[in-house]
């Protein structure tokens, strides 16, 4: 699980995710969602078009991580969580490319290695980011189009934290601002 002590008992949550907005985390939109790791089940899909999905483009390490349209049971859309990381394929993480901080750098997938910084995500406050930097997901223009790639941005602007209408999570008992946003649904894989 992320580390945030809610997440341990979370059965759905939103999470706002880049300036795009935030991105919903489904379990819905398969009827067998199996994982090689423990943790939280997520299909990964805006607001906006619940169409889409968060994709591996494949397992290989440095695929790109893109949106797509989702397939029920498709396992380069089946993201869990362990620890710190967002895991796809059971061994591989959403990955900073090259640890790279510039604004605008490609995310991709890499097998996951313990205390790989590139590879930690932190929610803090109300924002989802890498650890260790002010960074979040964005979507490329925020176009929803298959095959538009995910990078990092940031740093987050002051007006976008806490309070602001973007990468900010409410709980589940709490209504989200749907303004340009993408909600994560969680769902506690037991």
């Amino acid at each position: 699980m992320f580390r945030h002590p809610i997440f341990s008992s979370l059965l759905a949550a939103s999470v706002a995710w880049g300036r795009s907005g935030l991105v919903r985390f489904s379990s819905a939109t398969t009827s067998d969602p199996t994982t090689t790791t423990s943790g939280t089940i997520a299909f990964i899909h805006p607001t906006a078009n619940a169409a889409k999905c968060l994709s591996a483009a494949s397992n290989a390490d440095g695929a790109a991580v893109e949106i797509e349209d989702c397939v029920s049971g498709s396992t380069s859309q089946g993201w869990t969580t362990s620890g710190s990381n967002l895991q796809i394929f059971g061994d591989k993480c959403l990955d900073v490319t090259n640890g790279m901080t510039t604004d605008g750098t490609l995310l991709q997938i890499w097998t996951c290695a313990t205390g790989d910084t590139n590879q930690m995500w932190t929610i803090s406050g109300s924002t989802i980011q890498w650890t260790g930097h002010s960074s979040c997901l964005d979507l490329t223009n925020g176009v929803t189009t298959d095959g538009n790639i995910v990078y990092k941005s940031g740093p987050v602007p002051a007006e976008l934290t806490n309070s602001g209408p973007r990468r900010r999570y409410n709980h589940a008992i709490l209504q989200p601002d749907l303004d340009n946003k993408f909600s994560f649904d969680f769902l506690l894989h037991l």
